[in-house]
């Protein structure tokens, strides 16, 4: 499990030998370039490799991550409504299924199929739950709104024009934060 964890740049928050649970973090302390498959070819290649014996709660959102300090002790802690949400997927779901929230399945073109509403300890209202289907191939949504980048994009395309008239070859490296839009930005040069 340490190797997938490692493959898909997640980081090993907890194990519960008791309870026989891992709970891994994706985007946290760092984040990958592509938190979203990261996390969710993760939980697919783990499905794969223990022939569907497990079950694995996805929530997305804003969390506290980091360091709680006293006199006497330190723990790195990842503290929020999603990852609450993510333990109450887990706890419900089935051996061999993927639960995810609304807000991850919304970030997902080819969705999982709807489970329904669920009232869930520690969340006064009903939230919607999805389950991935574990054969099926995950595609994630581009944002279909190009915001900004107008002047990078602009760049881009005369650099284009001006290989494709000299008929040579260039390299162009696209290099920015984790989320900041790479791919987005090359996606629309497309």
């Amino acid at each position: 499990i340490i190797d997938f964890v490692q493959l898909y740049s997640g980081f090993i928050k907890d194990i519960d030998f008791t309870e026989k649970r891992i709970f891994v973090v994706f985007g946290a302390p760092t984040c990958p370039e592509k938190v979203f498959d990261s996390a969710i070819n993760f939980t697919k290649g783990l499905q794969k490799k223990f022939n569907e014996r497990l079950k694995f709660g996805l929530s997305y959102g804003t969390s506290f991550v980091g360091f709680i300090n006293s006199k006497f002790k330190s723990e790195y802690v990842s503290i929020g409504r999603s990852v609450n949400f993510a333990a109450r997927l887990v706890s419900s779901a089935n051996l061999g299924e993927i639960w995810v929230d609304e807000r991850l399945n919304n970030n997902i073109s080819n969705s999982p199929v709807f489970i329904g509403k669920r009232k869930f300890k520690g969340f006064p209202q009903t939230v919607p739950v999805y389950r991935i289907n574990s054969g099926s191939e995950i595609r994630l949504k581009a944002s279909d709104k190009f915001i900004g980048r107008k002047k990078e994009l602009k760049k881009l395309q005369t650099f284009i024009n001006e290989v494709s008239a000299e008929k040579t070859g260039k390299t162009v490296y696209i290099r920015g934060a984790a989320g900041i839009g790479k791919s987005r930005l090359a996606a629309e040069l497309r």
